[in-house]
């Protein structure tokens, strides 16, 4: 089964990853960035549909103004925040699961700013 997840996963050409990096860089280049590419739909989707809940003021919002509000609406948001994690964390192989749990803070870091820059762009 856990096969079956790595194999879904698009290949990322561009993304490095090397023993020069730390685990933490690692993982985020291994496991989070392809996953989130796999997402993307759904993580825009979900996104959208947030906007659309909250009165699409996103919508005329200038672009700078849109970055903030992606920063401090959307990604502040505790339930959608954990919604958009949850499309990513069901994609873990139980090692990367693993990892994952033991390094939770920093890692949710990673992943909160890997959404905005997905969002950022996609939205």
């Amino acid at each position: 089964m856990d096969q079956d997840k790595i194999s879904m996963r698009p290949t990322l050409p561009n993304v490095v990853v090397d023993d020069s990096m730390t685990l933490d860089e690692q993982f985020q280049n291994k496991t989070l960035r392809p996953i989130m590419k796999m997402q993307h739909d759904l993580i825009l989707a979900m996104t959208g549909m947030y906007i659309k809940k909250k009165k699409n003021v996103f919508h005329n919002l200038t672009a700078e103004k849109k970055s903030d509000y992606i920063k401090n609406n959307l990604l502040a948001d505790r339930m959608i925040i954990h919604e958009l994690r949850g499309l990513v964390i069901g994609m873990f192989t139980i090692e990367e699961m693993e990892y994952y749990l033991d390094n939770r803070s920093a890692l949710n870091k990673r992943i909160q700013n890997l959404f905005f820059e997905r969002i950022k762009s996609g939205v």
